[in-house]
């Protein structure tokens, strides 16, 4: 093990107390690779101030050196072999352009939920990326050459979610380390508004407008390139399905008009979508 580990460490000034991230620091201090080959590239800004977050991250990234970039934030606490495990899957796979590995999400009360692979090994790396963030903070790293190829980060309402996105549409492989090696503590992330609420059923528009200029443009070629497309009309209605977890019903409902009411599949998603305005009448037409 000879390859030097940048970690992105970015702290918003308010928002989150000392304890966390001296807790985030003291995991990276204990890991077992190297200390002389991990390199803390450590940038505060403000959370508050629009696209903050990005600028902080870009810096970072610029100030790095070395030839793989894990990013972190406060309130991720890494296993004391994470960096370890994930050098030397990489090594062993030159082929990878970086690894991702699975981790713990603890709320405030106590309650543990894991952030694993399920959606990326059900739906492949092109749709699960779609659904929602395709792993947590920190679970990623990847080599310096993929993220000059993306480029900066951008100021929308998920940076690191729609960093996830760019990468694996720019066809970055990736290895997969099922073992837990981090936990999340999301009452600091919910702090700072980085976890989503609960789901409306009546939405006031779309959620995510970053995500739905990926899906406009998205052709099925791209979405089922690591799947096997059963139809065409399929293929549309899962990309009605995903506008419609996006809540954009306008385009999901054109979809589902294209394909027709021929398709059982198009007239759920049709039923769905209506009782989602909320026209009752129409959608148990469509239910029916």
């Amino acid at each position: 093990m000879s390859e030097k580990v940048s970690v992105l460490f970015v702290i918003p000034v308010r928002g989150v107390d000392d304890a966390a991230v001296e807790e985030t620091q003291r995991a990276m201090d204990a890991q077992s690779y190297p200390q002389a080959l991990i390199e803390v590239v450590r940038i505060e800004y403000v959370s508050q101030a629009l696209g903050a977050h990005a600028v902080a991250l870009n810096a970072a990234r610029e100030e790095a050196t070395g030839e793989w970039i894990v990013h972190v934030e406060p309130g991720v606490v890494w296993d004391s072999n994470k960096l370890e495990r994930q050098i030397r899957q990489v090594q062993a796979d030159p082929s990878l352009d970086g690894c991702i590995h699975q981790m713990t999400r603890r709320s405030e009360n106590g309650r543990s939920v894991s952030v694993g692979f399920v959606p990326l090994k059900t739906y492949g790396f092109q749709i699960g990326c779609l659904l929602h963030a395709p792993w947590g903070p920190g679970a990623l790293m990847v080599s310096k050459e993929a993220t000059t190829q993306a480029g900066a980060y951008r100021s929308v309402d998920e940076v690191l979610w729609e960093y996830a996105i760019r990468l694996i549409h720019r066809g970055l492989r990736l290895g997969m380390i099922d073992d837990d090696l981090a936990i999340w503590h999301t009452d600091v992330a919910t702090r700072l508004g980085k976890v989503e609420g609960r789901r409306v059923l009546v939405p006031e528009g779309v959620r995510h407008r970053f995500l739905k200029s990926y899906l406009d443009r998205c052709g099925l070629e791209i979405l089922f390139s690591d799947l096997t497309l059963v139809s065409e009309p399929d293929g549309h209605l899962v990309l009605a399905g995903l506008h419609h977890r996006n809540d954009d019903l306008e385009t999901s409902h054109t979809i589902c008009q294209a394909v027709g009411s021929d398709s059982k599949a198009a007239n759920y998603w049709h039923g769905v979508m209506h009782r989602r305005e909320p026209d009752f009448d129409n959608a148990r037409g469509w239910f029916e």
